[in-house]
């Protein structure tokens, strides 16, 4: 599910909330998504289901991350960036805005 309150943008707690709430609904008893510390959360950003955000990560407005997307420390993703199911970003990777990319991408750091 989709979390897109305005109201969760820059407050972490509400947001880990808000994920585990979204979670709660399923059978599942696999977390919606983990956050790292210092996480950043644009306006209207949707996270598909085990979605994995390290330390200092920054997603810009719009951002949609697929299924078991993984991003690592200090990553950087710009406006309307779209993330398809297991794509994998190392450390310090900056995506500017309108980038997509597919399923099962892995790219490494500093790029």
């Amino acid at each position: 599910m989709a979390i897109q309150k305005k109201s969760l943008i820059g407050n972490m707690t509400a947001a880990k909330k808000a994920i585990v709430a979204t979670n709660v609904a399923t059978a599942s008893a696999v977390p919606a998504a983990k956050l790292g510390k210092r996480v950043e959360l644009g306006k209207r950003v949707e996270l598909g289901k085990r979605v994995e955000l390290g330390k200092r990560v920054e997603l810009g407005k719009r951002v949609e991350l697929g299924k078991r997307v993984e991003l690592g420390k200090r990553v950087e993703l710009g406006k309307r960036v779209e993330l398809g199911k297991r794509v994998e970003l190392g450390k310090r990777i900056e995506l500017g805005k309108r980038i997509e990319l597919g399923k099962r991408i892995e790219l490494g750091k500093r790029i």
